[in-house]
């Protein structure tokens, strides 16, 4: 069960607010809890008008705590306006064991129609095929110069070397980071 009915729409923002559907619905049932970096997936990628979004379920909510990724498909009526009176289809999503990350996550759809992922506390960054299949993984092992650990990401981005922020950088690999 999805309940979406309080979002709200704020231009070419959207508000997602879970909701108990006023029928008492569990925790259990619950699909929505602490969503972050929520944001409509770009014309020319696939799942091009859905929703892609980060979402906790930690203590705040339940004993367990896991992350998982959503892409929420809204339904719409024929004039293009959200039809509240439907649920929302959850078309694809993410999860794994030991997956999570409290804050400081996000995720990307890549033209090639995988997900690029910041489980951000941990310092993870994966790439997953629509399958689940993770395909790529990085984990961050930096550390200061007095050893104390500094693994956390915000948000990490995926641009291909031909983005034209790029232009006029030198994009040769340079010293390693880390091992």
């Amino acid at each position: 069960w999805f309940g979406w009915r309080s979002a709200v729409s704020l231009g070419q923002s959207l508000c997602i607010y879970a909701e108990d559907g006023g029928g008492g619905v569990s925790l259990d049932d619950r699909q929505l809890f602490g969503q972050h970096d929520v944001q409509w997936i770009d014309a020319g990628l696939p799942g091009a008008g859905n929703i892609l979004l980060f979402n906790n379920r930690n203590q705040i909510y339940t004993d367990e705590e896991h992350s998982s990724i959503m892409e929420l498909k809204l339904p719409l009526r024929s004039d293009g306006s959200y039809d509240w009176s439907q649920e929302a289809e959850i078309v694809w999503s993410y999860a794994a064991d030991g997956f999570h990350s409290p804050f400081l996550s996000g995720a990307q759809r890549l033209p090639n129609g995988n997900t690029f992922i910041t489980e951000g506390v941990p310092g993870r960054l994966i790439e997953v095929r629509p399958d689940g299949e993770v395909v790529w993984e990085f984990v961050n092992s930096m550390q200061n110069n007095v050893g104390d650990s500094l693994t956390s990401l915000y948000r990490i981005r995926k641009y291909p070397l031909d983005y034209p922020g790029f232009e006029d950088k030198d994009m040769r690999p340079g010293e390693r980071l880390v091992d």
